[in-house]
């Protein structure tokens, strides 16, 4: 049975726990307090020596990337082709086949536009605002929160426009949710825990 190394407080973490109980997938799942450094603890490193989370062992394989082990479990527990297209289509026919490759390769875009717009903003903004400073009490960098604020700015505005076609087209690879939407969700919705962190923080900073 594959296992999983994750921290709720990471958004790729998240994503690929709630694919795995959205489908019930025989998967044990082991928790890494990002914020009592476990990652960096030499058990976890003898697991994963990047240190980092999510992380996902199964059998010999050793498999860092939420992208990559999303993929890799859909593929494994035969879930719905739209969660991780296959390019090879369902028939020999040259048509179906061309389509499979063109529904491949949009899920592909989607996932590396928002790795490079969403989540590369929704870190810097969230880290060097909130997350560095109140919970791993690193002093955050101003300059870099406000350029991850630009880009995500500029990012919610393509994602309306271009990914989900101004309203017309419910998820960002067509008409069925896939693996750039949960990654995007969970990425969005760290924005509002984020502001629930400041609310809270702030909020026993005046408590007796």
């Amino acid at each position: 049975m594959p296992n999983l190394y994750m921290d709720m407080m990471s958004q790729p973490s998240r994503a690929c726990y709630i694919l795995c109980k959205k489908h019930g997938l025989p998967v044990d799942v082991h928790m890494i307090r990002l914020d009592k450094a476990e990652h960096r603890k030499p058990a976890y490193l003898q697991i994963n020596p990047l240190g980092k989370v999510p992380f996902l062992v199964d059998g010999e394989l050793h498999l860092p990337e939420s992208v990559a082990i999303m993929a890799y479990l859909a593929d494994k527990y035969n879930l719905p082709d739209a969660w991780h297209p296959s390019s090879s289509g369902s028939s020999s026919s040259s048509g179906e086949l061309a389509a499979a490759q063109q529904r491949r390769a949009v899920y592909e875009a989607a996932v590396q536009w928002l790795q490079l717009t969403v989540r590369f903003g929704c870190t810097r903004l969230l880290f060097h605002s909130v997350i560095g400073p109140r919970v791993f009490k690193v002093p955050g960098v101003p300059e870099v929160a406000a350029e991850g604020h630009k880009v995500l700015q500029q990012a919610l505005k393509d994602l309306e426009s271009y990914w989900l076609a101004g309203g017309s087209r419910p998820f960002m690879t067509g008409q069925l949710l896939s693996v750039p939407d949960l990654l995007c969700a969970c990425d969005l919705e760290q924005l509002r825990c984020g502001a629930s962190l400041v609310a809270t923080c702030s909020s026993s900073d005046v408590v007796p």
